[in-house]
C-alpha cells in the first residue's frame, strides 16, 4: 500500500466509501433492534409459556460487532444473528427440547409463524428485502459463571461453550482508542456529546477492514463453499493484528500483513485460533482433517494482498476503480469510486479541497485551495 499522506488519504477515503456500501443502513439497523426487542417480549411477557424462565435475546456475530456486510447474491437481504438464552438448568432440559421451547413459542405468534423456518440449530425469521434473524437458543453454562452460555450441536447431541457477549467486549476493547475518536468526531459533526454517541453510529477502520476483507472472501470463495472460511475466523485474526491505524487502507495493509502470526499449531501438528473470550475454544477446529481448509486460506491470505498491493500503485479513477473490484465486486467498486468523487465535488464547492504540493493529488490534505468551478471560468 502507498507510504504518501496524500494518497493514502485517498484510498483510505475511497475503501471507506466502499465499505459504507456493504454496510446495513441506520434505518434498517433501527429496524433490525425494533423487530427484535418485539420478540424478546413476546418470548417473555405473561402469557408466555417461557416468562418463568426469563427469557433474554440479545444479537451475536457481525450485527454485535458492527461488521454486518450485504450478501453478494441477495444484495438486500441481511443476516441478523441472535442468541435466546433461558434461564434453564443444564440437567433438567435437553437440546432438542429447549429447541422445541423456542419454537413453540415463536409458531404461537400469528405473524411470526409465517414467516418461520427451522434450521439445523437455530430458527429463522425472515423478513424478505430487509433481514432474516437466526435465533439460536441457548442457556447459560454452570461450569462458567457470567456470561458464558452452552448452545447445541447442529445434531442437537451436545452442549458447546460460548461466550458471544465476552467476544464483543474483546472486539471493542481491541479497537478502543479509534472508537473513542470516531465518536468524538462524529459529536463535532452533528453538535452533540460523546456520551450520547451510541458506538453503532460509528465505525472505525477496524470494522471496516473485517467488513472489506468478508467480502473479498465471499467473491473469492464463490464457487469454493466447502473451503469458505467463517466469518469468525477473519474477525478474530484482523482484531488480533489491529493496533489502531487510523485509516482504512492502513488497517487492512497492517491486519493483512499480520494475520497469519495468531494462527498457532498444537502439538499434533494441527492449526489453532484460539477463542479470546473463551480460550479452550478453537475457532480452527474445522480445519482438522480438512487439509484444503487452512491451505485455501492461506492461497486467499496471499491473494488479498496481492490485490491491496494492486489497489495501492493505481493511479486515476477508472484503473482504481478495476483494481477495487477484487475487493467489492464490480457494481459498488463503482458505488464508492462515485461516492468518493461526490465527496471531492462537494468539497471543491466548499473550497475546501487542496492540491498536495509537489503531487498533484487532489484530497483534504495539501496546501494549495482548488477554488470552486464557475460558469464563468473564474
Amino acid at each position: 500500500m502507498p507510504t504518501s499522506v496524500a494518497r493514502r488519504n485517498e484510498l483510505g477515503q475511497l475503501l471507506r466509501f466502499g465499505a459504507e456500501w456493504l454496510d446495513i443502513t441506520p434505518e434498517l439497523y433501527v429496524d433490525a433492534v425494533r423487530k427484535y426487542e418485539e420478540i424478546c417480549a413476546w418470548l417473555h411477557n405473561p402469557p408466555s409459556p417461557l416468562a418463568k424462565f426469563s427469557p433474554d435475546l440479545y444479537p451475536q456475530g457481525s450485527f454485535r460487532l458492527g461488521t454486518v456486510i450485504r450478501p453478494v447474491l441477495n444484495e438486500d437481504e441481511y443476516d441478523i444473528d441472535l442468541v435466546a438464552l433461558l434461564l434453564i438448568k443444564r440437567d433438567t432440559v435437553t437440546k432438542a427440547e429447549l429447541k422445541a421451547l423456542i419454537g413453540d413459542r415463536l409458531k404461537a405468534h400469528e405473524d411470526y409463524r409465517s414467516r418461520l423456518t427451522e434450521g439445523a440449530r437455530c430458527w429463522r425469521l425472515d423478513f424478505p428485502k430487509k433481514f432474516h434473524m437466526d435465533i439460536l437458543p441457548a442457556i447459560p453454562d454452570p461450569d462458567r459463571p457470567g456470561q458464558f452460555i452452552l448452545i447445541t450441536d447442529r445434531e442437537l447431541h451436545r452442549w458447546q461453550p460460548s461466550n458471544p457477549k465476552g467476544f464483543a467486549d474483546w472486539f471493542y476493547a481491541r479497537m478502543r482508542p479509534m472508537l473513542v475518536e470516531e465518536k468524538r468526531a462524529y459529536a463535532m459533526r452533528t453538535q452533540a456529546s460523546i456520551a450520547d454517541v451510541p458506538d453503532w453510529r460509528v465505525k472505525t477502520p477496524l470494522q471496516r477492514a473485517v467488513q472489506i476483507l468478508k467480502r473479498h472472501r465471499d467473491i473469492y470463495f464463490k464457487d469454493d463453499c466447502e473451503n469458505y472460511p467463517a466469518s469468525i475466523i477473519l474477525t478474530t485474526l484482523a482484531a488480533k493484528a489491529y493496533n489502531n491505524e487510523p485509516s482504512v487502507d492502513e488497517a487492512l495493509s497492517a491486519i493483512v500483513s499480520g494475520m497469519a502470526d495468531h494462527i498457532e499449531t498444537d502439538d499434533n501438528g494441527d492449526f489453532v485460533i484460539e477463542n479470546p473470550a473463551h480460550t479452550a475454544e478453537n475457532f480452527a477446529d474445522r480445519w482438522k482433517g480438512k487439509p484444503m481448509r487452512p491451505r485455501r486460506f492461506f492461497e486467499w491470505l496471499r491473494a488479498v494482498s496481492k490485490d491491496l498491493q494492486a489497489l495501492g500503485s493505481t493511479s486515476g479513477l477508472d484503473d482504481i476503480k478495476r483494481s477495487m473490484e477484487p475487493l467489492l465486486g464490480k457494481r459498488l467498486a463503482e458505488a464508492a469510486v462515485a461516492s468518493y468523487g461526490r465527496e471531492m465535488y462537494t468539497q471543491r464547492q466548499a473550497g475546501q479541497l487542496k492540491v498536495a504540493a509537489g503531487t498533484g493529488t487532489l484530497g483534504a490534505t495539501g496546501t494549495s485551495v482548488v477554488l470552486p468551478h464557475t460558469f464563468f471560468g473564474a
